[in-house]
């Protein structure tokens, strides 16, 4: 067998690097040959050590759960199947450990339209899929304590815009549920209207908390008056200057 060349051993490094860093790995199929080239991170991400190992399509997809595998009978209709432009999948490691991936595959063809080989890269989403659910969680949660006070969780940038909230009292009281985020002003007593911006510079100058108790118009019955108080997120927060509140 020819040495690799310093070059090859480089390029090599680089790509363990990488795969290491971003959670990813590869693999190929050669169409002519019929044979699976894979990368040292695709063998991490299936949990497996590649000394003395090289793996096959079958073997793979028995890491796979049952419930996400695809019939790997012929390897070519396999890596030609549709759904692995943009496959989600779980695999379960040789040490039981559960990981959630995504594979994204592409063709290359020859010259004359042939599939000469399908490339694609593996990633894993576990990490991903963990922090959305817990941010679904969180957001049904405050919507739960939002109905149970009867009250609107609010959070708005620093010129005031509401840009997100939980709870349904806002849309009742301003009877515009498609642009209560944007146009909750409107139904304000002309009064109030007239002193919110003031109020609320003045929070966000000190970095305090903005208090308010505005009438709002409630249908055609006249102003209800609600009570309104937020707090500056905290310094160490992950977002711009924003600040939280009920009412």
């Amino acid at each position: 067998m020819a040495e690799r060349g310093p070059g090859i051993r480089q390029s090599d490094e680089w790509l363990r690097a990488a795969e290491a860093r971003l959670g990813i790995g590869f693999w190929s199929w050669d169409v002519a040959v019929s044979k699976l080239h894979c990368s040292p991170g695709l063998y991490a991400l299936a949990g497996l050590n590649p000394a003395g190992l090289h793996l096959d399509l079958a073997f793979l997809e028995t890491l796979v759960h049952p419930r996400d595998r695809l019939a790997a009978d012929d390897p070519q209709v396999f890596v030609l199947d549709p759904r692995q432009f943009d496959r989600r999948f779980r695999v379960i490691r040789p040490d039981g450990q559960l990981h959630h991936l995504r594979s994204e595959a592409r063709h290359i063809f020859d010259r004359e339209g042939n599939v000469t080989r399908v490339v694609a890269v593996v990633s894993d989403v576990t990490e991903s899929l963990e922090i959305q659910r817990r941010l679904i969680d969180q957001r049904a949660l405050l919507s739960v304590v939002a109905q149970l006070a009867e009250a609107v969780f609010w959070i708005a940038d620093e010129e005031g815009r509401v840009v997100d909230r939980f709870g349904q009292a806002l849309e009742e009281a301003s009877n515009a549920a498609d642009d209560d985020l944007i146009n909750w002003r409107l139904g304000l007593h002309p009064d109030d209207l007239e002193r919110l911006p003031g109020l609320w510079r003045e929070a966000v100058a000190r970095r305090g908390p903005h208090r308010f108790a505005p009438r709002l118009k409630v249908g055609e019955n006249g102003y209800q008056q609600f009570y309104v108080e937020g707090l500056p997120f905290p310094a160490n927060a992950l977002t711009e200057q924003h600040f939280g509140g009920f009412f």
